[in-house]
């Protein structure tokens, strides 16, 4: 959608009950190019029985240059923290 109307979302919330990491892949052309400040809600307790973690969405975005902090706590949530997290990531660009 964001190709064809020629957007560039400067904001953009996910919340898909556990589909995150595949909404982040099909978004990569956006997170490279637009760099838009991101709001996932992700939840281990959602992604552990369809074979995935938190860990691959921060790893993830990692990738793509993003930082991640915990939206409510502000603590940064790497994927080499190796702990499981429920709640609201803040995936900022880095620079």
């Amino acid at each position: 959608i964001a190709a064809r109307h020629n957007m560039r979302p400067a904001f953009v919330k996910i919340d898909t009950e556990g589909s995150e990491l595949g909404v982040l892949r099909g978004a990569r052309r956006i997170l490279r190019e637009a760099r838009p400040i991101l709001l996932v809600e992700t939840s281990d307790d959602l992604l552990t029985p369809l074979g995935r973690g938190t860990r691959e969405v921060l790893t993830l975005l990692e990738e793509h240059g993003y930082a991640c902090r915990d939206a409510v706590s502000g603590r940064p949530v790497r994927s080499g923290d190796g702990v499981r997290f429920h709640g609201d990531l803040v995936a900022i660009p880095t620079p």
